[in-house]
């Protein structure tokens, strides 16, 4: 059965006892990897945390604000904001590099993302949760925007919802979106398939990327790449990794922003995901015939699934005329050989 969710239940209660909720909601794991919340006068203004900070700040600039050349930025404009990336959007907007909506569906994409991510890490562990609560004028003062807020944050928290039971309910709770997938036994593969398509899966697969930014490289849904690849785990042909974050936007000789890596891996056997078979909307061979280019600039947009947009994300009473979304029982009972992260 669909286990409750005390990250729900407590962001249910916080709102039902304040109307005009301000204040930052912490959430921190046993490893200390953390997230913060940023509420002000009952909208979420901002979300940060996690394990891959600098990398989805990348995803979300190609894919919302693709217009954006960080050659162009004065990085050192952020560097005395506690929030740089949220001053960063700020300072876009102020050049009319970007519009509000770009920024907004920005922030609601972070936000969905992010508890997305708390949901599947509560689903195997305990969780700490911490409401600090602040004045508007704290807020404000830090540089957030009422008027840069995604309109529904309800809807935002409803497909966050439907996006992990939809994953966990494919036998997928144990693996991270946040994993990198690499080749192995890469000559026995070579075989089996085209030159073409070997050519790209080697390319593309070389546990550089998350299965996020994979996502984004090949225009499809994360579930979409990750159902696809399954079976190649289970021919023994993949692997999956943790990789590390990219370090923060530094300023080099030229003036002009970099990005560097961290030299950290630690990979994770397949067998600990209990995946179900599904048959992919698009087969995986005409993915990888037509692969993006390498180049993060010529990455497509993604097509962003608006789901639930009407249903409230506070759980129905029983009794209730409204229909509920029919969403899949995550199997109980199963325990993994290995934690992912």
């Amino acid at each position: 059965m669909i286990r409750s969710s005390k990250l729900i239940e407590e962001l249910t209660t916080l709102q039902q006892q304040q109307q005009q909720l301000t204040g930052i909601f912490k959430i921190q794991s046993p490893n200390n990897r953390y997230w913060q919340l940023y509420f002000c006068l009952g909208k979420l203004v901002w979300a940060d945390g996690g394990s891959h900070i600098y990398r989805s700040w990348r995803r979300y600039i190609t894919l919302f604000c693709p217009e954006v050349d960080f050659s162009d930025i004065n990085v050192r404009d952020t560097a005395e904001s506690e929030h740089p990336h949220y001053h960063l959007l700020v300072v876009l907007l102020q050049r009319k590099i970007v519009k509000t909506e770009q920024i907004k569906f920005l922030i609601a994409q972070k936000i969905k993302e992010i508890i997305f991510d708390i949901l599947q890490l509560e689903h195997k562990q305990s969780l700490q949760y911490i409401y600090e609560p602040q004045s508007s004028y704290f807020l404000l003062k830090a540089g957030f925007s009422i008027s840069l807020s995604p309109d529904n944050f309800a809807a935002i928290v409803t497909q966050a919802q439907l996006a992990w039971y939809t994953w966990a309910g494919k036998g997928l709770a144990a693996c991270s979106p946040n994993l990198a997938p690499s080749l192995k036994n890469a000559q026995q593969l070579r075989q089996e398939l085209s030159p073409l398509i070997y050519h790209n899966m080697a390319r593309l697969l070389n546990g550089q990327h998350s299965l996020r930014e994979l996502a984004l490289k090949m225009n499809m849904d994360v579930f979409e790449l990750t159902c696809v690849l399954m079976p190649y785990f289970f021919k023994g042909y993949l692997k999956l990794a943790e990789i590390p974050d990219l370090c923060p936007i530094v300023i080099n000789k030229e003036g002009d922003p970099a990005l560097r890596v961290l030299p950290h891996r630690q990979e994770h056997s397949f067998a600990d995901c209990d995946y179900k078979e599904r048959t992919p909307r698009v087969p995986l061979h005409l993915r990888f015939a037509k692969a993006a280019p390498t180049t993060d600039g010529d990455a497509q947009r993604l097509a962003e699934s608006e789901v639930a947009q009407n249903v409230s994300w506070n759980q129905k009473q029983p009794g209730s005329k409204t229909k509920s979304p029919q969403l899949p029982e995550l199997e109980s009972g199963r325990t993994a050989t290995k934690e992912w992260t």
